[in-house]
């Protein structure tokens, strides 16, 4: 298969029928969904309400342990719930590095990052009639990186 293949694939609206084969391929459960979309979105908040600029975090040790905080009380705040995410290095290194990024060392405003990761996600979480295959692609793999939580949890 050549570059434009791919890419023309990549590009790809996915039908509502194509949609749920996928989902089914994919054992993807909604009520975990649910779950991993409302931890991105509190971890989201968390960061963008307590970020105070790159004035104050200048640093990758300051970028770090900022994070942290934001990770580690999100991560409280589902274990009152009986959901513990504090072991799963995956999601802990995917979201670090989606907001070092995507927020710590952006140079757009903090009010535009934060509607643009708001409205990333929640493209990617929601089911429509149609979907580009690579948001289909990129749930898929969110969903799998939050998933192993409860994987590990039957070992």
């Amino acid at each position: 298969m050549d570059l434009n293949n791919i890419l023309n694939n990549i590009k790809k609206e996915l039908d509502k029928k194509s949609i749920e084969i996928i989902l089914k391929e994919n054992y993807i459960n909604f009520n975990r969904s649910d779950i991993y979309f409302n931890f991105i979105r509190i971890l989201s908040s968390t960061i963008f309400s307590t970020y105070l600029g790159s004035e104050y975090i200048k640093t990758k040790e300051d970028i770090i342990g900022h994070y942290n905080w934001c990770f580690n009380d999100t991560c409280n705040k589902f274990i009152k719930m009986g959901v513990d995410f504090t072991s799963n290095k995956e999601v802990y290194d995917y979201f670090l590095d989606y907001y070092e990024d995507g927020i710590y060392n952006s140079e757009k405003g903090k009010e535009y990052i934060e509607q643009n990761v708001s409205d990333y996600f929640r493209l990617l979480f929601e089911f429509r009639e149609t979907k580009p295959m690579i948001s289909m692609m990129a749930f898929i793999d969110i969903y799998n990186t939050f998933n192993s939580t409860f994987t590990k949890l039957r070992k």
